[in-house]
């Protein structure tokens, strides 16, 4: 696996000239497995996630992702939000004899013959007017990052053969390239639904009544792999739920609410909790934005209405502060529709940098002014989550496999070595064990080992044997930051060379 993403990191550095080393990954790992509760849902189902962090295929995989991106979104069907949906269907006519159908792909990214959607990709690029040469460094780099598709799960490791890698970060634009090319030819063999408008895996369609198994049993002949389900409007009140809306048959037309599952809680973040502002009102601004946004009848908007009021009301908030909320989304909504001068002028002021502190209002509040003069905006997080609490479901990693700042003893004297690594720590520490076979004297550990001031020779394993990793860092970017402070807060330091960062703020960390 690290051998061939090495080999296409080689091949996209020659053709495209991007920088080989940024595409690396200095502590590649195979890509873990984990449950994730769909608490949604009745019953203890798990989501299966497969996370590729520090997988070998994970860079080059983000950056072919941002070069995709750059040649538009495939032709075919889809939508990228319900609002785009909306401007699609409110529109349309609807007959006695047709009814709302949604259909869904079981298990879409396991079941994507990749093959088909590749061959979807390069029919896009070429469209683009993309170089056969830019095209097939494209296609081969996107077939060896499919190629991978594994994890490991309670230390041990699972290989799929078909479908996409799991987790990777190019597999929802493989799926999308395959479901696109998929409605195409439907299209084509006039097998397609009058109306057909799909968000990722979930399709809303308005076919006849009689022919819903015919449809039903055309699209799944399609391919093997891909097995659609569907779910029919209700009879009692003629509505269907898609996306985040509650579709409703009005006559001939259509009529849009919001959807809620039935097992949404009313409990949102509670306004005595000790969090930022702007994140215990982040929900009430998305649900009166929607609100605001969807086309509602007066009597679907007074009931969404009075529903966020119980919500502000249950969370120990005012109703003033609802109604301020839908008067200051009521207005931007109005500027957009009137004219792009404001929403052009939004994005030209918003430059500003984001940088994320912890939740403390008295230091926090003193920073704003002073960073915004560098044009940095402050984001509060916290860390008292549940999930923190929880832990993570993940397989622990061994401590010498992880990459960090880590610290040497000397076995004679009190004397300490602070260092950095990008890779596993065991690889570091082999090196220091190179350093003192070879007597390189130059290097910090291998010279301490060798001091003749020690009133008894050194033994060599020992020293090597006590190491630690003192702070597992997995963003090299931070590595020099958590250097400089151990380095400043440790005594009888054997390090040669000086901290990567003097700053006297090191000093508060003793």
């Amino acid at each position: 696996m690290v051998k061939d993403s090495k080999s296409i990191i080689d091949i996209l550095h020659k053709v495209f000239d991007v920088n080989k080393y940024r595409l690396r990954e200095s502590n590649p790992q195979v890509p873990l497995m984990y449950g994730l509760p769909k608490i949604h849902k009745t019953g203890d189902k798990m989501r299966k996630i497969v996370s590729c962090v520090n997988s070998p295929f994970e860079k080059p995989a983000k950056w072919l992702m941002s070069e995709m991106k750059k040649f538009g979104r495939f032709e075919g069907f889809s939508v990228e939000n319900s609002f785009e949906f909306i401007e699609k269907v409110k529109d349309i006519e609807l007959t006695e004899d047709e009814i709302l159908i949604s259909f869904d792909v079981t298990a879409l990214f396991p079941s994507v013959p990749v093959n088909v959607a590749l061959d979807a990709i390069k029919e896009h690029l070429q469209k683009s007017n993309v170089s056969i040469e830019h095209t097939n460094a494209y296609i081969l780099a996107i077939e060896t990052c499919m190629k991978y598709n594994c994890f490991q799960f309670r230390n041990t490791y699972y290989s799929n053969d078909f479908g996409c890698s799991m987790g990777n970060s190019l597999s929802p634009y493989i799926a999308e390239a395959f479901m696109c090319k998929l409605e195409r030819e439907m299209k084509d063999e006039e097998i397609f639904p009058r109306i057909w408008w799909r968000y990722v895996d979930d399709t809303f369609a308005v076919v006849k009544k009689s022919d819903v198994e015919r449809v039903l049993n055309l699209i799944n002949s399609r391919h093997s792999s891909i097995k659609f389900t569907y779910e029919l409007e209700n009879a009692l009140d003629h509505t269907l739920s898609f996306l985040d809306l509650k579709i409703k048959r009005f006559g001939s037309k259509i009529q849009f609410d919001v959807y809620r599952k039935p097992t949404t809680t009313d409990r949102y973040i509670t306004h005595d909790s000790y969090c930022s502002y702007q994140n215990k009102i982040a929900s009430f601004n998305s649900m009166i934005y929607r609100m605001c946004r969807l086309p509602l009848s007066v009597a679907d908007y007074k009931n969404e209405y009075e529903h966020i009021l119980h919500l502000a009301q249950v969370n120990g908030y005012k109703k003033s502060l609802i109604d301020q909320l839908i008067k200051k989304h009521t207005q931007r909504i109005k500027k957009k529709n009137c004219s792009t001068l404001f929403s052009q002028n939004a994005e030209n002021i918003n430059t500003d940098r984001r940088v994320a502190l912890p939740f403390v209002p008295k230091i926090c509040n003193q920073l704003k002014h002073t960073f915004s003069k560098a044009n940095l905006t402050i984001v509060n997080s916290n860390k008292n989550k549940l999930s923190s609490s929880l832990g993570s479901s993940k397989d622990a990693k061994p401590m010498n496999k992880k990459s960090g700042i880590y610290e040497i003893n000397c076995s004679t004297c009190s004397s300490k070595y602070i260092g950095q690594t990008k890779r596993a720590v065991e690889c570091r520490i082999a090196e220091h064990q190179r350093y003192i076979n070879n007597k390189d004297i130059q290097k910090a550990v291998a010279a301490h080992a060798f001091d003749l001031t020690h009133t008894e020779p050194h033994n060599m394993t020992p020293l090597l044997d006590n190491y630690k990793l003192i702070k597992s860092v997995p963003l090299p970017s931070k590595l020099d930051a958590y250097e400089s402070i151990y380095m400043s807060i440790t005594e009888n330091l054997m390090n040669i060379e000086e901290s990567p960062i003097t700053s006297n703020l090191f000093a508060l960390a003793k």
